[in-house]
């Protein structure tokens, strides 16, 4: 068997310090599976309503009422949101000690992140961040037909990509907002991301949590020093504690995908990938919320112009790719797939770069999901999980043109449970 070759020589060593992923491997239960009913991030278009222009303008009325505590969600601002061009009405609510809406609100606000933010995301997250590695396998290659190169961040902390946004979004807080801390609902990655960024930085980190998620990921999600606060297992149920705990703390809310400061963050892995590896043809990563994809895309588009970004998800959660073909969000509704990080909708600000900077989604089955899976293992030598393996298998499957091409693959993860391996009986 071969193993892997590190070609990412600059800050290689951020591959050993992943093994400091103590964090990382306490992410390894923390899988994100049910992060799918993370909010859905955008509104499916109503029937006969027209398509959501880049360019709408929508306006906000409402009054505001005045809290006396600083940390009690200081002024909020209730009122109506009126999209024309979608023919509906959104209620929205706003905390003025932070720049995201709360937890129900969706705002299909056009927003493209700029070059000068994701450098100054990349500079903010250095100090914390691995600058994971690039690796390689001459037999893999061989079986794909094509020269790939894997940003691996699996070897992130947390164990995952989540910690680029994560950190971002909680450093980017001014001492006002960050001083009654964060909060969000997970149970997965992002929980743990999170928690361990709100450690880092000293504020604290409230996470709704379902009361079936596994006592291990909860275990993990406490062991960063998160206070977790745990309602019934619906979407419904997690979004209104949510608010209610953002109502009585004033924490920040942090959406997992679909944030301006996640995304940005998000965009530092493929920054990093292709000032490693130029003239890339390709650049593949996972699906599911959008984060990870629409960050990439705008670091492609700004770094690699020439470089087409593609993206992959399971054939049994297809909702971004159905997304993509139809021009407005298409919700996940009963996803099944093994690739349990990739069940959540995009989100509105994720889907508005998707479609602009995104070349196509593709899909795979499971089965060549766990093919792929077992491939790096066995070659590479490193734990990737099911979400990782996704855009591998649309390779070695055919689902693009790849054939004699170099391709760029952020391999999102590596959190999984050792016991439940999908070849094992």
């Amino acid at each position: 068997m071969e193993g892997a070759e590190g070609t990412g020589g600059a800050d290689g060593t951020g591959g050993a310090e992943g093994t400091e992923g103590a964090e990382g491997m306490e992410g390894a239960e923390g899988t994100e599976g049910t992060e799918g009913a993370e909010g859905t991030g955008g509104a499916e278009r109503p029937e006969g309503a027209e398509r959501h222009s880049p360019g709408l303008q929508p306006w906000v009325e409402g009054a505001s009422q005045k809290s006396s505590s600083p940390c009690k969600g200081d002024t909020t601002i209730r009122g109506t949101l009126r999209a024309q061009s979608l023919g509906m009405t959104l209620s929205i609510c706003y905390l003025a000690n932070s720049q995201q809406p709360t937890a129900n609100s969706h705002i299909p606000m056009p927003w493209f992140p700029t070059l000068s933010e994701i450098e100054s995301a990349a500079e903010r997250i250095a100090p914390w961040a691995h600058r994971t590695p690039v690796m390689t396998s001459s037999a893999i290659d061989a079986i794909a037909g094509c020269t790939l190169f894997f940003k691996c961040e699996n070897f992130q902390k947390v164990g995952a990509f989540k910690f680029r946004g994560a950190s971002n979004a909680v450093l980017s807080l001014t001492p006002e907002e960050a001083a009654c801390g964060v909060a969000t609902h997970s149970s997965g990655n992002h929980a743990q991301a999170l928690a361990l960024a709100a450690k880092l930085r000293g504020i604290p980190a409230h996470i709704v949590m379902p009361s079936n998620a596994p006592t291990i990921k909860k275990a993990a999600v406490a062991g960063y020093g998160a206070h977790i606060v745990e309602c019934e297992p619906t979407l419904e149920a997690r979004e209104t504690t949510l608010d209610e705990v953002v109502r009585r703390t004033g924490a920040a809310f942090v959406h997992p995908y679909n944030d301006q400061r996640v995304i940005a963050g998000q965009a530092t892995a493929a920054r990093e990938l292709i000032a490693d590896i130029p003239d890339l043809d390709i650049l593949m990563t996972p699906v599911g919320g959008g984060g990870l994809l629409s960050g990439s895309a705008m670091s492609a588009h700004y770094l690699a112009p020439a470089t087409v970004v593609i993206a992959a998800e399971p054939a049994g959660a297809d909702d971004a790719q159905r997304s993509f073909r139809a021009g407005y969000i298409i919700p996940s509704e009963h996803p099944n797939t093994i690739a349990d990080g990739l069940l959540t909708s995009l989100g509105d600000r994720t889907f508005t770069i998707i479609r602009e900077h995104v070349h196509d989604i593709v899909t795979v089955p499971d089965d060549a999901i766990i093919r792929a899976m077992r491939l790096v293992w066995e070659r590479m030598k490193i734990i990737i999980e099911p979400s990782a393996a996704v855009p591998l298998a649309a390779i070695l499957e055919h689902r693009i043109e790849s054939d004699g091409k170099r391709a760029g693959i952020i391999l999102s993860g590596g959190n999984l449970d050792l016991d439940r391996l999908p070849w094992m009986p």
